[in-house]
């Protein structure tokens, strides 16, 4: 009987998947603070969106209000669902949530901002 295990090598036709694009591995900052899968959710979806993917940011920030469905950046979040909104063509959307932020934030610095978006579209 072996004192301990050993690990098992994975057979040579196993991969790894690689990781989605614009994926980047979180790490610990050296100011002890730790980054939240919160943070590195909103960042990846901000990327997608940047790099003309609005599906892919529609995804990773159904994936955000899923897993922190009580996110401390809800304001950042909810603004940036509406930019995806209005880049995937869901106008109608876009102006129904963006009348959901005004009135669940009505003293944002944020709605000038939200204003200028759907002045764009």
């Amino acid at each position: 009987m072996p004192d301990a295990l050993q690990p098992i090598a994975a057979p040579s036709y196993i991969k790894a998947a690689p990781a989605p694009e614009g994926a980047e591995v979180v790490r610990q900052r050296s100011t002890g603070k730790k980054p939240t899968l919160e943070r590195a959710l909103l960042a990846l979806a901000q990327r997608q969106l940047k790099n003309g993917d609005g599906t892919g940011a529609q995804l990773t920030l159904e994936r955000l209000h899923k897993t922190v469905p009580h996110a401390a950046l809800s304001q950042a979040s909810q603004l940036l669902e509406i930019r995806v909104l209005l880049v995937i063509g869901a106008n109608d959307r876009a102006r129904a949530a963006a009348r959901d932020f005004a009135k669940a934030y009505p003293h944002s610095p944020k709605l000038a901002k939200l204003s200028g978006l759907l002045l764009g579209s």
